[in-house]
Order: C-alpha cells, then structure tokens, then sequence
C-alpha cells in the first residue's frame, strides 16, 4: 500500500497529499506510522504540522516515528519540536530525536551539542552522528573543535570524532586534525583513526598516515601502520 501511495503521490500530488495528511489523524498505530514514513521519504512538507501535534503523543511509539520523519522531512523550522525530546523519558524517542536534529543541523546545534552528545545512551549519540552523515555536504571541521570543547564526557567526544572522514578535504580541516591529535586521551584518538580507517576517504587515510609519527604511542602508531 506505502508503494502504492508513493506511486500515486507523483501522479496526484494534491490529492494524495491531503489523504496522508487526513491518514495521520487516524486512531490506528499502523496507518500512522505508514502515513508518517510516506511524508518522511517524500519529504511532504504540508504534513508537518499535523506531525509536530503528534510529537507530544502519550504513546512513544508514535513520538519515535514521527521525530524520525520529520527529521528526514528536513525543515528547519521544526528544530525546537525536535529539540524538546531530547530529554525525553523513553531512549528511542531521544534516538529518533537526534538522529532528526543531525539530519536538520540547526546553525544553533553547538548551543545544546552537550544535551545530545553527553547522553548516557550510545544509541542516542550515535544516532546524532547518523544523521550527520546523510546530509549532503560535507561537515566543516572547525565544528567538531567546537564542539570537542562544549562536551563534558569521553563517551561524547569518540561519537563526535567519528565524523572526522566526513568533513571537508582542505588545509583547514588538516590543520584541525593536528589539533585533535593532541587531545591527551588515547580511547580518542585511536576512535578517530578508526573512524578514518572505516571512512575510506582517501584525503583522510593520507593524512593519517602523513602525521603518524606524531602519535606518542607506539601501539598506536603500529595500529595504523598494520591497518594498511
């Protein structure tokens, strides 16, 4: 039936439009979440007010699913709806929540990156970083030292480093590597030569190797020399 609909979707936009947005008012769990991932990966936008009121449903479930949708719907001016379940009693909710808020990236993000990436709950904070990663340009490298610098825990700072394959290949982000490399914790830095090593982004598996001399571990330094 979604195929269907989405078929249909591109024949009579107006009409089926309308039918999801009707279809998420519906009392049953099930055409919600169809009607829900439908205004999701078509990105209908007229669904989002209807979307945002179910935010606030008592039923998780369906705060999960819509959180996600309307992250991949992508508008910016549904940021502070995300930005409320961040702190959300159920952790898939927070997932969900922050899997749309990376998706979205607000220019605020750094503002309450430590709500996110601070979290006890790996599948949350990796869900930020998932959301980052399927937005179409690339991440500038400064904001993952901005970041680094708001966040309180270690647990936060190996998911934000994760995105180090994904940022721009430039002398600015080379430059801010150099920097990373100096961070005093071990678990960090050998988080980020995994993350490069998984990313096979050739400007940062270069770069890697160009400034392993620098690790002051020599287990380290053997680590990414075996791992080529």
């Amino acid at each position: 039936l979604r195929n269907l609909l989405e078929r249909f979707y591109e024949i009579d936009t107006a009409r089926i439009t309308k039918f999801i947005t009707d279809s998420l008012l519906s009392k049953n769990l099930s055409v919600i979440a169809m009607a829900a991932d439908i205004c999701g990966r078509k990105k209908i936008e007229p669904g989002l007010p209807v979307l945002s009121q179910l935010l606030s449903d008592s039923i998780w479930n369906i705060r999960q699913l819509v959180a996600r949708n309307i992250g991949k719907i992508g508008n910016i001016s549904y940021t502070d709806s995300l930005r409320k379940l961040i702190n959300d009693p159920h952790t898939y909710v927070r997932m969900r929540a922050s899997y749309g808020l990376g998706i979205i990236f607000p220019s605020d993000i750094l503002d309450y990156i430590s709500d996110v990436l601070d979290q006890e709950r790996l599948i949350v904070r990796n869900n930020f970083i998932e959301g980052i990663k399927k937005r179409d340009e690339p991440i500038d490298m400064n904001f993952i030292l901005q970041a680094y610098n708001r966040l309180q825990t270690t647990a936060g700072k190996k998911s934000l480093v994760l995105l180090t394959p994904y940022t721009r290949a430039d002398r600015k982000s080379r430059r801010i590597y150099k920097k990373l490399l100096k961070e005093k914790d071990p678990d960090i830095r050998k988080t980020i030569y995994l993350s490069i090593f998984s990313g096979e982004n050739e400007f940062w598996i270069e770069n890697m190797k160009k400034y392993s001399r620098k690790e002051p571990l020599a287990d380290l330094r053997q680590f990414i020399n075996k791992s080529f």
